[in-house]
């Protein structure tokens, strides 16, 4: 575990170095405490915010950024810390796998949430945690968790040369907070990995 508040960035950096990755995606700056402290060849990164002034960074929505990006541009590594809402969640991850290379990783922020107020749609954690329960109910030999500072958790997806995904398994995802927190084993602790 990482004791610092920092630790996302530090934590991405050291997959960075681990799978000697090039190329690094992050789908959400806020202030750039993550996007600092990753250093890699090859940085891109979407925000909303218009007073982001940080190079290599494109003001626009995660959806309209996929849009325009050369459909034959691939990235390592992918950062998921954008909207915390289940269903943008879910379009951030499909777009990401498409510019996935192989072997690559996508990791999310906050897909665990320990009050049921955090994990309302478009609160801190938001309801995100659903589509993690659903990716890993459907891919689980693909995914991991890693937990950071102060139980804050983050999901990994390691693509494993994995050509295809299957949009028609991520439904209404309607598993609800009760259901998270009685299943914490099963798609958080059980599931932890180290770096």
């Amino acid at each position: 575990m990482y004791n610092t508040n920092d630790w996302k960035g530090i934590f991405l950096n050291d997959l960075v170095e681990k799978f000697n990755f090039n190329s690094y995606l992050e789908l959400g700056i806020a202030q750039g405490e993550t996007w600092n402290n990753v250093k890699c060849n090859l940085k891109e990164g979407v925000d909303l915010n218009s007073n982001i002034l940080i190079d290599n960074v494109v003001i626009s929505t995660t959806d309209d950024y996929f849009k325009k990006l050369n459909k034959n541009k691939k990235f390592d590594l992918v950062f998921i810390d954008a909207c915390h809402e289940k269903h943008h969640v879910k379009n951030d991850f499909l777009n990401s796998f498409k510019h996935l290379n192989d072997n690559g990783i996508v990791v999310f922020h906050d897909i665990n949430s320990w009050s049921r107020q955090g994990a309302e749609p478009y609160s801190s954690h938001g309801d995100c945690y659903e589509f993690w329960i659903n990716l890993v109910d459907n891919y689980d030999e693909y995914t991991s968790t890693f937990e950071g500072h102060e139980r804050d958790y983050v999901g990994l997806f390691f693509k494993k040369n994995l050509k295809k995904i299957d949009e028609s398994l991520f439904g209404d995802m309607k598993y609800g907070y009760d259901y998270h927190e009685d299943n914490r084993e099963k798609y958080l602790f059980s599931k932890l990995i180290e770096i």
